[in-house]
């Protein structure tokens, strides 16, 4: 799924072709560059290239030299706990009368002692005192626990209600679980400490350090910890998942931890899993140092800080073309993974994985032949192998970092902002010329709107060719512009294909969020056929070919993940004759 914080990668390769449309052709191999128009473009290994959108389509998104990545945080970190409340002049006081949900804001005075064992919270209940919460039924009501008050919190669920705690808040509940129920938000200036296992569906804010058995977090749930987050008391794992933001500026402690789904994670300092850290689907990661006896992915961007490292133990990568692993650098220098037997599953290279800004250590490398594993030489997307070693931890630090052999940590230098000028450039042939392969595809959309491009791969003659990679390490292409209401797709560089085999190429198109909440309900509607699962549009769409070519497409557009992310898939098949 791709409804998430954009992280702002930016493909180097890729920005330098759209803003240098007409660079002369440079030789490599046995091929040339391929002349492309200006736009988002991505390029094979084997000399040819795609670009996403018109003509005119260049990234317009905020960029910042060529950075790979900006500063990365995710939504939960903008959660804040906000000023004070101030107390009505007009408030009931709370005594011993019945609480039995007060249309008016209530009150519990200093060294006044009350409990709720009923009723409705609909309104505001400031605290100065001590206030017991036993039995309530919620209805969007507040606890406003003022400095110097207490309350505490004997029951198993907070349920829609609101806590704004500036002064004492414990959780004293019966059993083993606690549970934030959507549409509930507790925040809280200082430490949070909950028995058992906590099931988080609400939004939840901890100034101090959060401490509890094992965690949960589903729905579209957000949690903040300003400090530390430990989760390491209980015997099952914890679990990250659905569409949740989890922002920790500490360290995350972690027995067993499983991000799956949409989930965005975000440590500030250390993530430490002391038995095993899952990584599935589409989450995404974000740390300084990632510390994990073992580590086992199916799907996941990994974001490491540059100078980062990502210690992952013993490490089973099983491959899978939708929901692919990325390793990612956040600065301007490089980053180091080490893993001890590294297992993988479905493919035998790491080049779209691990770019060359990245070094990788490793012991063995073993392959699944579908009986066991075998040792195996691996592919790896750097040239930086096994030539740095990871330095030993430092107690009470965010990150040990790594030397290379060379005896430094390595940060490379900003960019020359004035660059050597380049020659002077031929013109490139116009788009649609017999130079390309150009494929059109319907959206009715009468607007300009923003797509993300990804999972880009080769299959030649129906095999996917994993000698084909793509250059630059530009493995998603974000903020690819739409202005009519027929997207483009141009293949490149087809003059380099041998003849007589048949090359696929394959990407998915994803509309950017902040575009599909601007689509009408109209338009959303008409995405998909009636069924809601997709609907095959290839002969809704249009392609051109030079002549010598044999060209055929299927395209397909559909609603991703949670049924709730637009999608177009494409394929282009082309055998030269």
């Amino acid at each position: 799924m791709r409804m998430k914080m954009k992280s702002f990668l930016i493909p180097a390769l890729a920005l330098a072709l759209a803003g240098c449309a007409n660079e002369e052709l440079e030789t490599i191999g046995s091929g040339t560059i391929p002349a492309v128009p200006s736009g988002q473009t991505i390029l094979f290994s084997n000399n040819t290239a795609l670009t996403i959108g018109d003509a005119d389509g260049v990234q317009t998104r905020a960029m910042e030299g060529s950075m790979e990545l900006r500063e990365n945080v995710n939504e939960a970190c903008n959660l804040e706990l906000e000023e004070v409340p101030s107390i009505p002049d007009e408030v009931a006081t709370l005594s011993d009368k019945q609480f039995n949900g007060w249309d008016v804001p209530s009150y519990v005075p200093k060294e006044g002692v009350y409990t709720i064992d009923g009723g409705t919270i609909r309104k505001d209940i400031f605290v100065d005192g001590t206030l017991y919460v036993k039995k309530y039924t919620g209805k969007g009501g507040r606890i406003i626990v003022k400095d110097g008050g207490t309350v505490i919190f004997e029951s198993n669920v907070l349920e829609e209600i609101t806590v704004l705690n500036y002064g004492e808040f414990s959780v004293k509940n019966k059993g083993d679980e606690f549970a934030v129920k959507k549409g509930a938000t507790l925040k809280t200036v200082s430490d949070l400490s909950v028995k058992g296992k906590v099931e988080l569906n609400g939004d939840v804010y901890v100034g101090g350090d959060f401490v509890c058995d094992e965690l949960d977090t589903d729905g579209s749930s957000k949690l903040h910890v300003v400090g530390d987050l430990n989760v390491t008391s209980g015997k099952e794992e914890s679990e990250f998942g659905d569409m949740s933001t989890v922002c920790v500026e500490g360290t995350l402690y972690a027995r067993n931890l499983d991000l799956e789904e949409k989930t965005n994670v975000h440590v500030g300092c250390k993530l430490q899993v002391t038995e095993k850290l899952e990584l599935e689907d589409f989450c995404e990661l974000t740390a300084e140092y990632i510390k994990s006896s073992k580590t086992e992915i199916s799907g996941a961007t990994v974001i490491l800080r540059e100078g980062g490292l990502a210690d992952l133990g013993d490490l089973c990568y099983e491959y899978s073309l939708k929901s692919a692993l990325r390793f990612k650098v956040m600065g301007w220098g490089k980053a180091m993974i080490a893993c001890n037997e590294c297992e993988l599953k479905g493919t035998y290279s790491l080049k779209n994985v691990v770019g060359p800004n990245f070094y990788f250590n490793y012991e063995k490398f073993y392959v699944w032949n579908g009986f066991g594993k075998e040792e195996a030489e691996i592919k790896i997307g750097t040239t930086l192998v096994n030539v740095a070693t990871s330095n030993d931890y430092v107690e009470g630090g965010c990150n040990p970092g790594f030397t290379t052999d060379g005896g430094e940590t390595p940060v490379d230098p900003e960019p020359d902002p004035e660059p050597e000028p380049e020659p002077e450039p031929e013109p490139d042939p116009e788009p649609g010329t017999s130079a390309d392969i150009e494929l059109q595809i319907p959206t009715d959309i009468e607007r300009e709107w923003f797509a993300e491009a990804d999972d880009f791969a080769i299959r030649v003659n129906g095999k996917y060719e994993e000698d084909i990679i793509l250059e630059g390490n530009a493995t998603t292409l974000h903020g690819v512009k739409v202005s009519e209401s027929n997207l483009k797709v141009t293949l490149s560089g087809i003059e380099n294909l041998p003849s007589g085999d048949e090359y696929t190429y394959e990407l998915w198109i994803w509309v950017e969020e902040e575009s599909w909440n601007a689509f009408t309900d109209a338009e959303r509607k008409a995405w998909v056929s009636g069924d809601g699962d997709g609907t095959d549009i290839t002969e809704k769409c249009t392609v051109t070919a030079p002549e010598g070519y044999s060209v055929r497409k299927n395209v397909y557009a559909g609603l991703g993940g949670q049924k709730d992310t637009p999608y177009i898939k494409v394929s282009i098949h082309v055998v030269r004759d």
